[in-house]
């Protein structure tokens, strides 16, 4: 009678454990797909930070410069290369470009291309509101 309650006990815990397990791994994918990750990039949680830059808005000193290098880490035959090898990758810096480009000259002042590009892989609310803004 005893053996049969331990038994029990363990299944049942041995259940939460695992319940537990799926509840934390479905809620570490679903915050990744609220991402805009280049094609084939890994999200590595224990590398990102979550960096908050909509208090920038509301910022009035406009120091950037508005003419900026978006693809500063690919020279030209670097992106020529990527669009013969990985033409979905291309398409994806592409698209960032045309994204910033798209950008009113009052969000270019206001943040650096570093922080244009977190808003645009990790925030995608806020990268939605800036193409809204004037």
């Amino acid at each position: 009678m005893m053996k049969k309650y331990f038994c029990k006990k363990d299944t049942q815990c041995c259940s939460f454990v695992l319940a537990l397990f799926f509840c934390v791994l479905s809620f570490g994918q679903q915050k990744s797909n609220d991402f805009n990750l280049p094609p084939k990039a890994k999200f590595m949680p224990k590398l990102y930070q979550e960096i908050d830059y909509s208090y920038k808005l509301n910022d009035v000193s406009l120091n950037e410069p508005v003419e900026k290098n978006y693809l500063n880490r690919f020279s030209e035959a670097d992106l020529n290369n990527l669009k013969m090898k990985d033409n979905t990758t291309y398409t994806y810096y592409q698209a960032a470009q045309n994204y910033f480009t798209s950008l009113s000259d009052t969000v270019k002042k206001k943040f650096t291309v570093e922080e244009l590009w977190h808003i645009y892989i990790y925030d995608q609310k806020l990268k939605n509101k800036l193409k809204t803004i004037n």
